[in-house]
């Protein structure tokens, strides 16, 4: 397992875009709605209840930190999770992980307090 002293900037600094592309509840709401099933934009924006380009642009920063990917299914782009941890790391964040996960055990403890 590395840690954060053995990694150099450039890791460091991938790490800190993707704790700020995951910092807009928007996206965290995109993340869920795509985290089982990929989705176009339109299904997306219907889903969220707001604008197809301000979907677009939120899928921008996620695909930008390489959280999603997309690819053409038929006359549509889907978009699909292509960094799976990150709705288990969601999901320990709420409390709503795996008991087994070591990780969810130090997120659990701090909700705790």
């Amino acid at each position: 397992m590395k840690y954060l002293d053995d990694n150099d900037e450039k890791e460091l600094q991938e790490v800190s875009d993707i704790f700020s592309a995951l910092s807009s509840t928007k996206r965290l709401k995109i993340i869920s709605l795509i985290g089982n099933k990929a989705l176009s934009v339109t299904e997306i924006a219907q889903r969220m209840e707001c604008r197809p380009p301000c979907v677009s642009q939120h899928l921008s920063v996620l695909k930008s930190c390489k959280i999603v990917d997309c690819e053409r299914v038929g006359h549509e782009v889907v978009y699909k999770l292509s960094l799976s941890c990150v709705k288990s790391f969601i999901s320990c964040l709420l409390g709503k992980c795996d008991s087994n996960d070591s990780g969810c055990s130090i997120v659990k403890s701090v909700h705790a307090k």
